[in-house]
C-alpha cells in the first residue's frame, strides 16, 4: 500500500483482508497505514469486504473497515447480496458482482483451461476500483472523498443490500463516471437523472466552455430548454430563422430547430415574432413543449 502511494498510484485495489476481534492490536496498525497513505499521497483505496459471512458489528473487517477506504461486498447474479459468503455491515460502502465471476485462471488454480468461475469479494473490489479509476481518468481533479461520494450516490439499489452496504446498492459505473463530470451535484437528489442526461449529451453543463458545473438549483431559460429538447429529440436542421430576438443567443440554432418541428410557436402570441430566450420556462410552458415534442 505504501509502495503504491510512493510510486504515484491514483487508485489502489486490495483484494485481501481478514476478520479481527474487536480491539485487536493489529487493527490500529492497519488503520494507521491506510490513513498515512491517503493523507500523504491522496490515493483512493478500495478493499474487499471479506468472505467469512461476518458482520462488521461482530468483528473488525480489515483493511475494508479502515476510515476512508471504500469497502465492497459481493452480489450474485441478478444483483442480490451474496449471503453464502460475503462479509457485510456498517462501514461497507458499496456492492459489486462477486459470485460465479469469470476470471483468467492462474496455472496453480484448480480446474483446466484459460478461464474459470469463482466467488469472492476479491472480485467485487477490483470492479469497484476500476470504476474509481475511470472517474479519476475522466477528471483528474477528483479527490478520494469525491470519488467515494459519487460511487455511493449513483448505485443501483437492491433491497437485499439494505443494512449490508451503506449505500444499499451495486456500483453503477456508467452513472458514477458521468455524474463525476460535474462539481456541484454531489448530495443532489437528482444526481442519477443528471448523469443520465449527460451520458446522452442532452446536457453539457452550465458554465461553458469548461462545463464543470450543472447548476442544479438554477432555473432553466427558454433557450436552454430548446437545447435540451433539440438534443433529446434529435431534431433536424431548421428550415429558416423564425424569431427576431435570438440572433445573439448561443441557442439560436436549437430554437429554430424547435420551431421547425412545431414544438414552439413563440412567446408573444398572436404575432409570435419573438422567442424570449432568456426568460425562464414555466411548468405550463414545459407541459406544452413536451406534449408537442413527444407527440410528433
Amino acid at each position: 500500500t505504501i509502495y503504491a502511494g510512493q510510486n504515484g498510484a491514483d487508485v489502489l485495489n486490495l483484494s485481501l483482508g481478514g476478520e479481527y476481534p474487536n480491539n485487536h492490536p493489529d487493527v490500529a496498525v492497519i488503520r494507521n497505514v491506510m490513513r498515512r497513505v491517503q493523507e500523504e499521497h491522496g490515493i483512493t483505496i478500495v478493499a474487499a469486504a471479506g468472505n467469512a459471512g461476518t458482520s462488521s458489528a461482530d468483528a473488525e473487517l480489515m483493511p475494508a473497515e479502515s476510515p476512508g477506504v471504500i469497502a465492497a461486498v459481493a452480489t450474485r447474479r441478478g444483483g442480490a447480496f451474496a449471503d453464502a459468503f460475503s462479509n457485510f455491515g456498517p462501514g461497507m460502502e458499496v456492492a459489486a458482482p462477486g459470485q460465479n465471476v469469470l476470471v483468467a485462471r492462474a496455472g496453480s488454480f484448480p480446474g483446466s483451461g484459460d478461464y474459470t468461475r469463482t466467488n469472492g469479494t476479491s472480485f467485487s473490489s477490483p470492479l469497484t476500483a476500476g470504476t474509481a479509476a475511470l472517474m479519476k481518468a475522466a477528471d483528474g481533479r477528483r479527490t478520494p472523498g469525491q470519488i467515494r461520494t459519487y460511487l455511493m450516490q449513483t448505485v443501483h439499489e437492491h433491497p437485499s443490500l439494505k443494512n449490508r452496504a451503506d449505500s444499499g446498492g451495486i456500483v453503477y459505473a456508467t452513472f458514477a463516471v458521468w455524474a463525476s463530470k460535474f462539481d456541484d451535484i454531489r448530495g443532489v437528489v437528482f444526481i442519477e437523472d443528471i448523469a443520465w442526461l449527460a451520458l446522452r449529451d442532452i446536457t453539457r453543463g452550465c458554465n461553458p466552455p469548461k462545463n464543470t458545473r450543472f447548476c442544479p438549483d438554477s432555473a432553466v431559460t427558454r433557450g436552454q430548454m430548446a437545447a435540451f429538447l433539440t438534443r433529446a429529440l434529435e431534431l433536424p436542421k431548421p428550415t429558416k430563422n423564425f424569431f427576431g430576438d435570438d440572433n445573439n443567443s448561443v441557442f439560436q440554432n436549437d430554437i429554430n430547430r424547435l420551431a421547425s418541428a412545431g414544438i414552439t410557436l413563440g412567446c408573444n402570441p398572436p404575432e409570435n415574432t419573438r422567442f424570449c430566450p432568456n426568460d425562464t420556462v414555466t411548468r405550463g410552458q414545459m407541459a406544452a413543449f413536451l406534449r408537442r415534442g413527444l407527440s410528433n
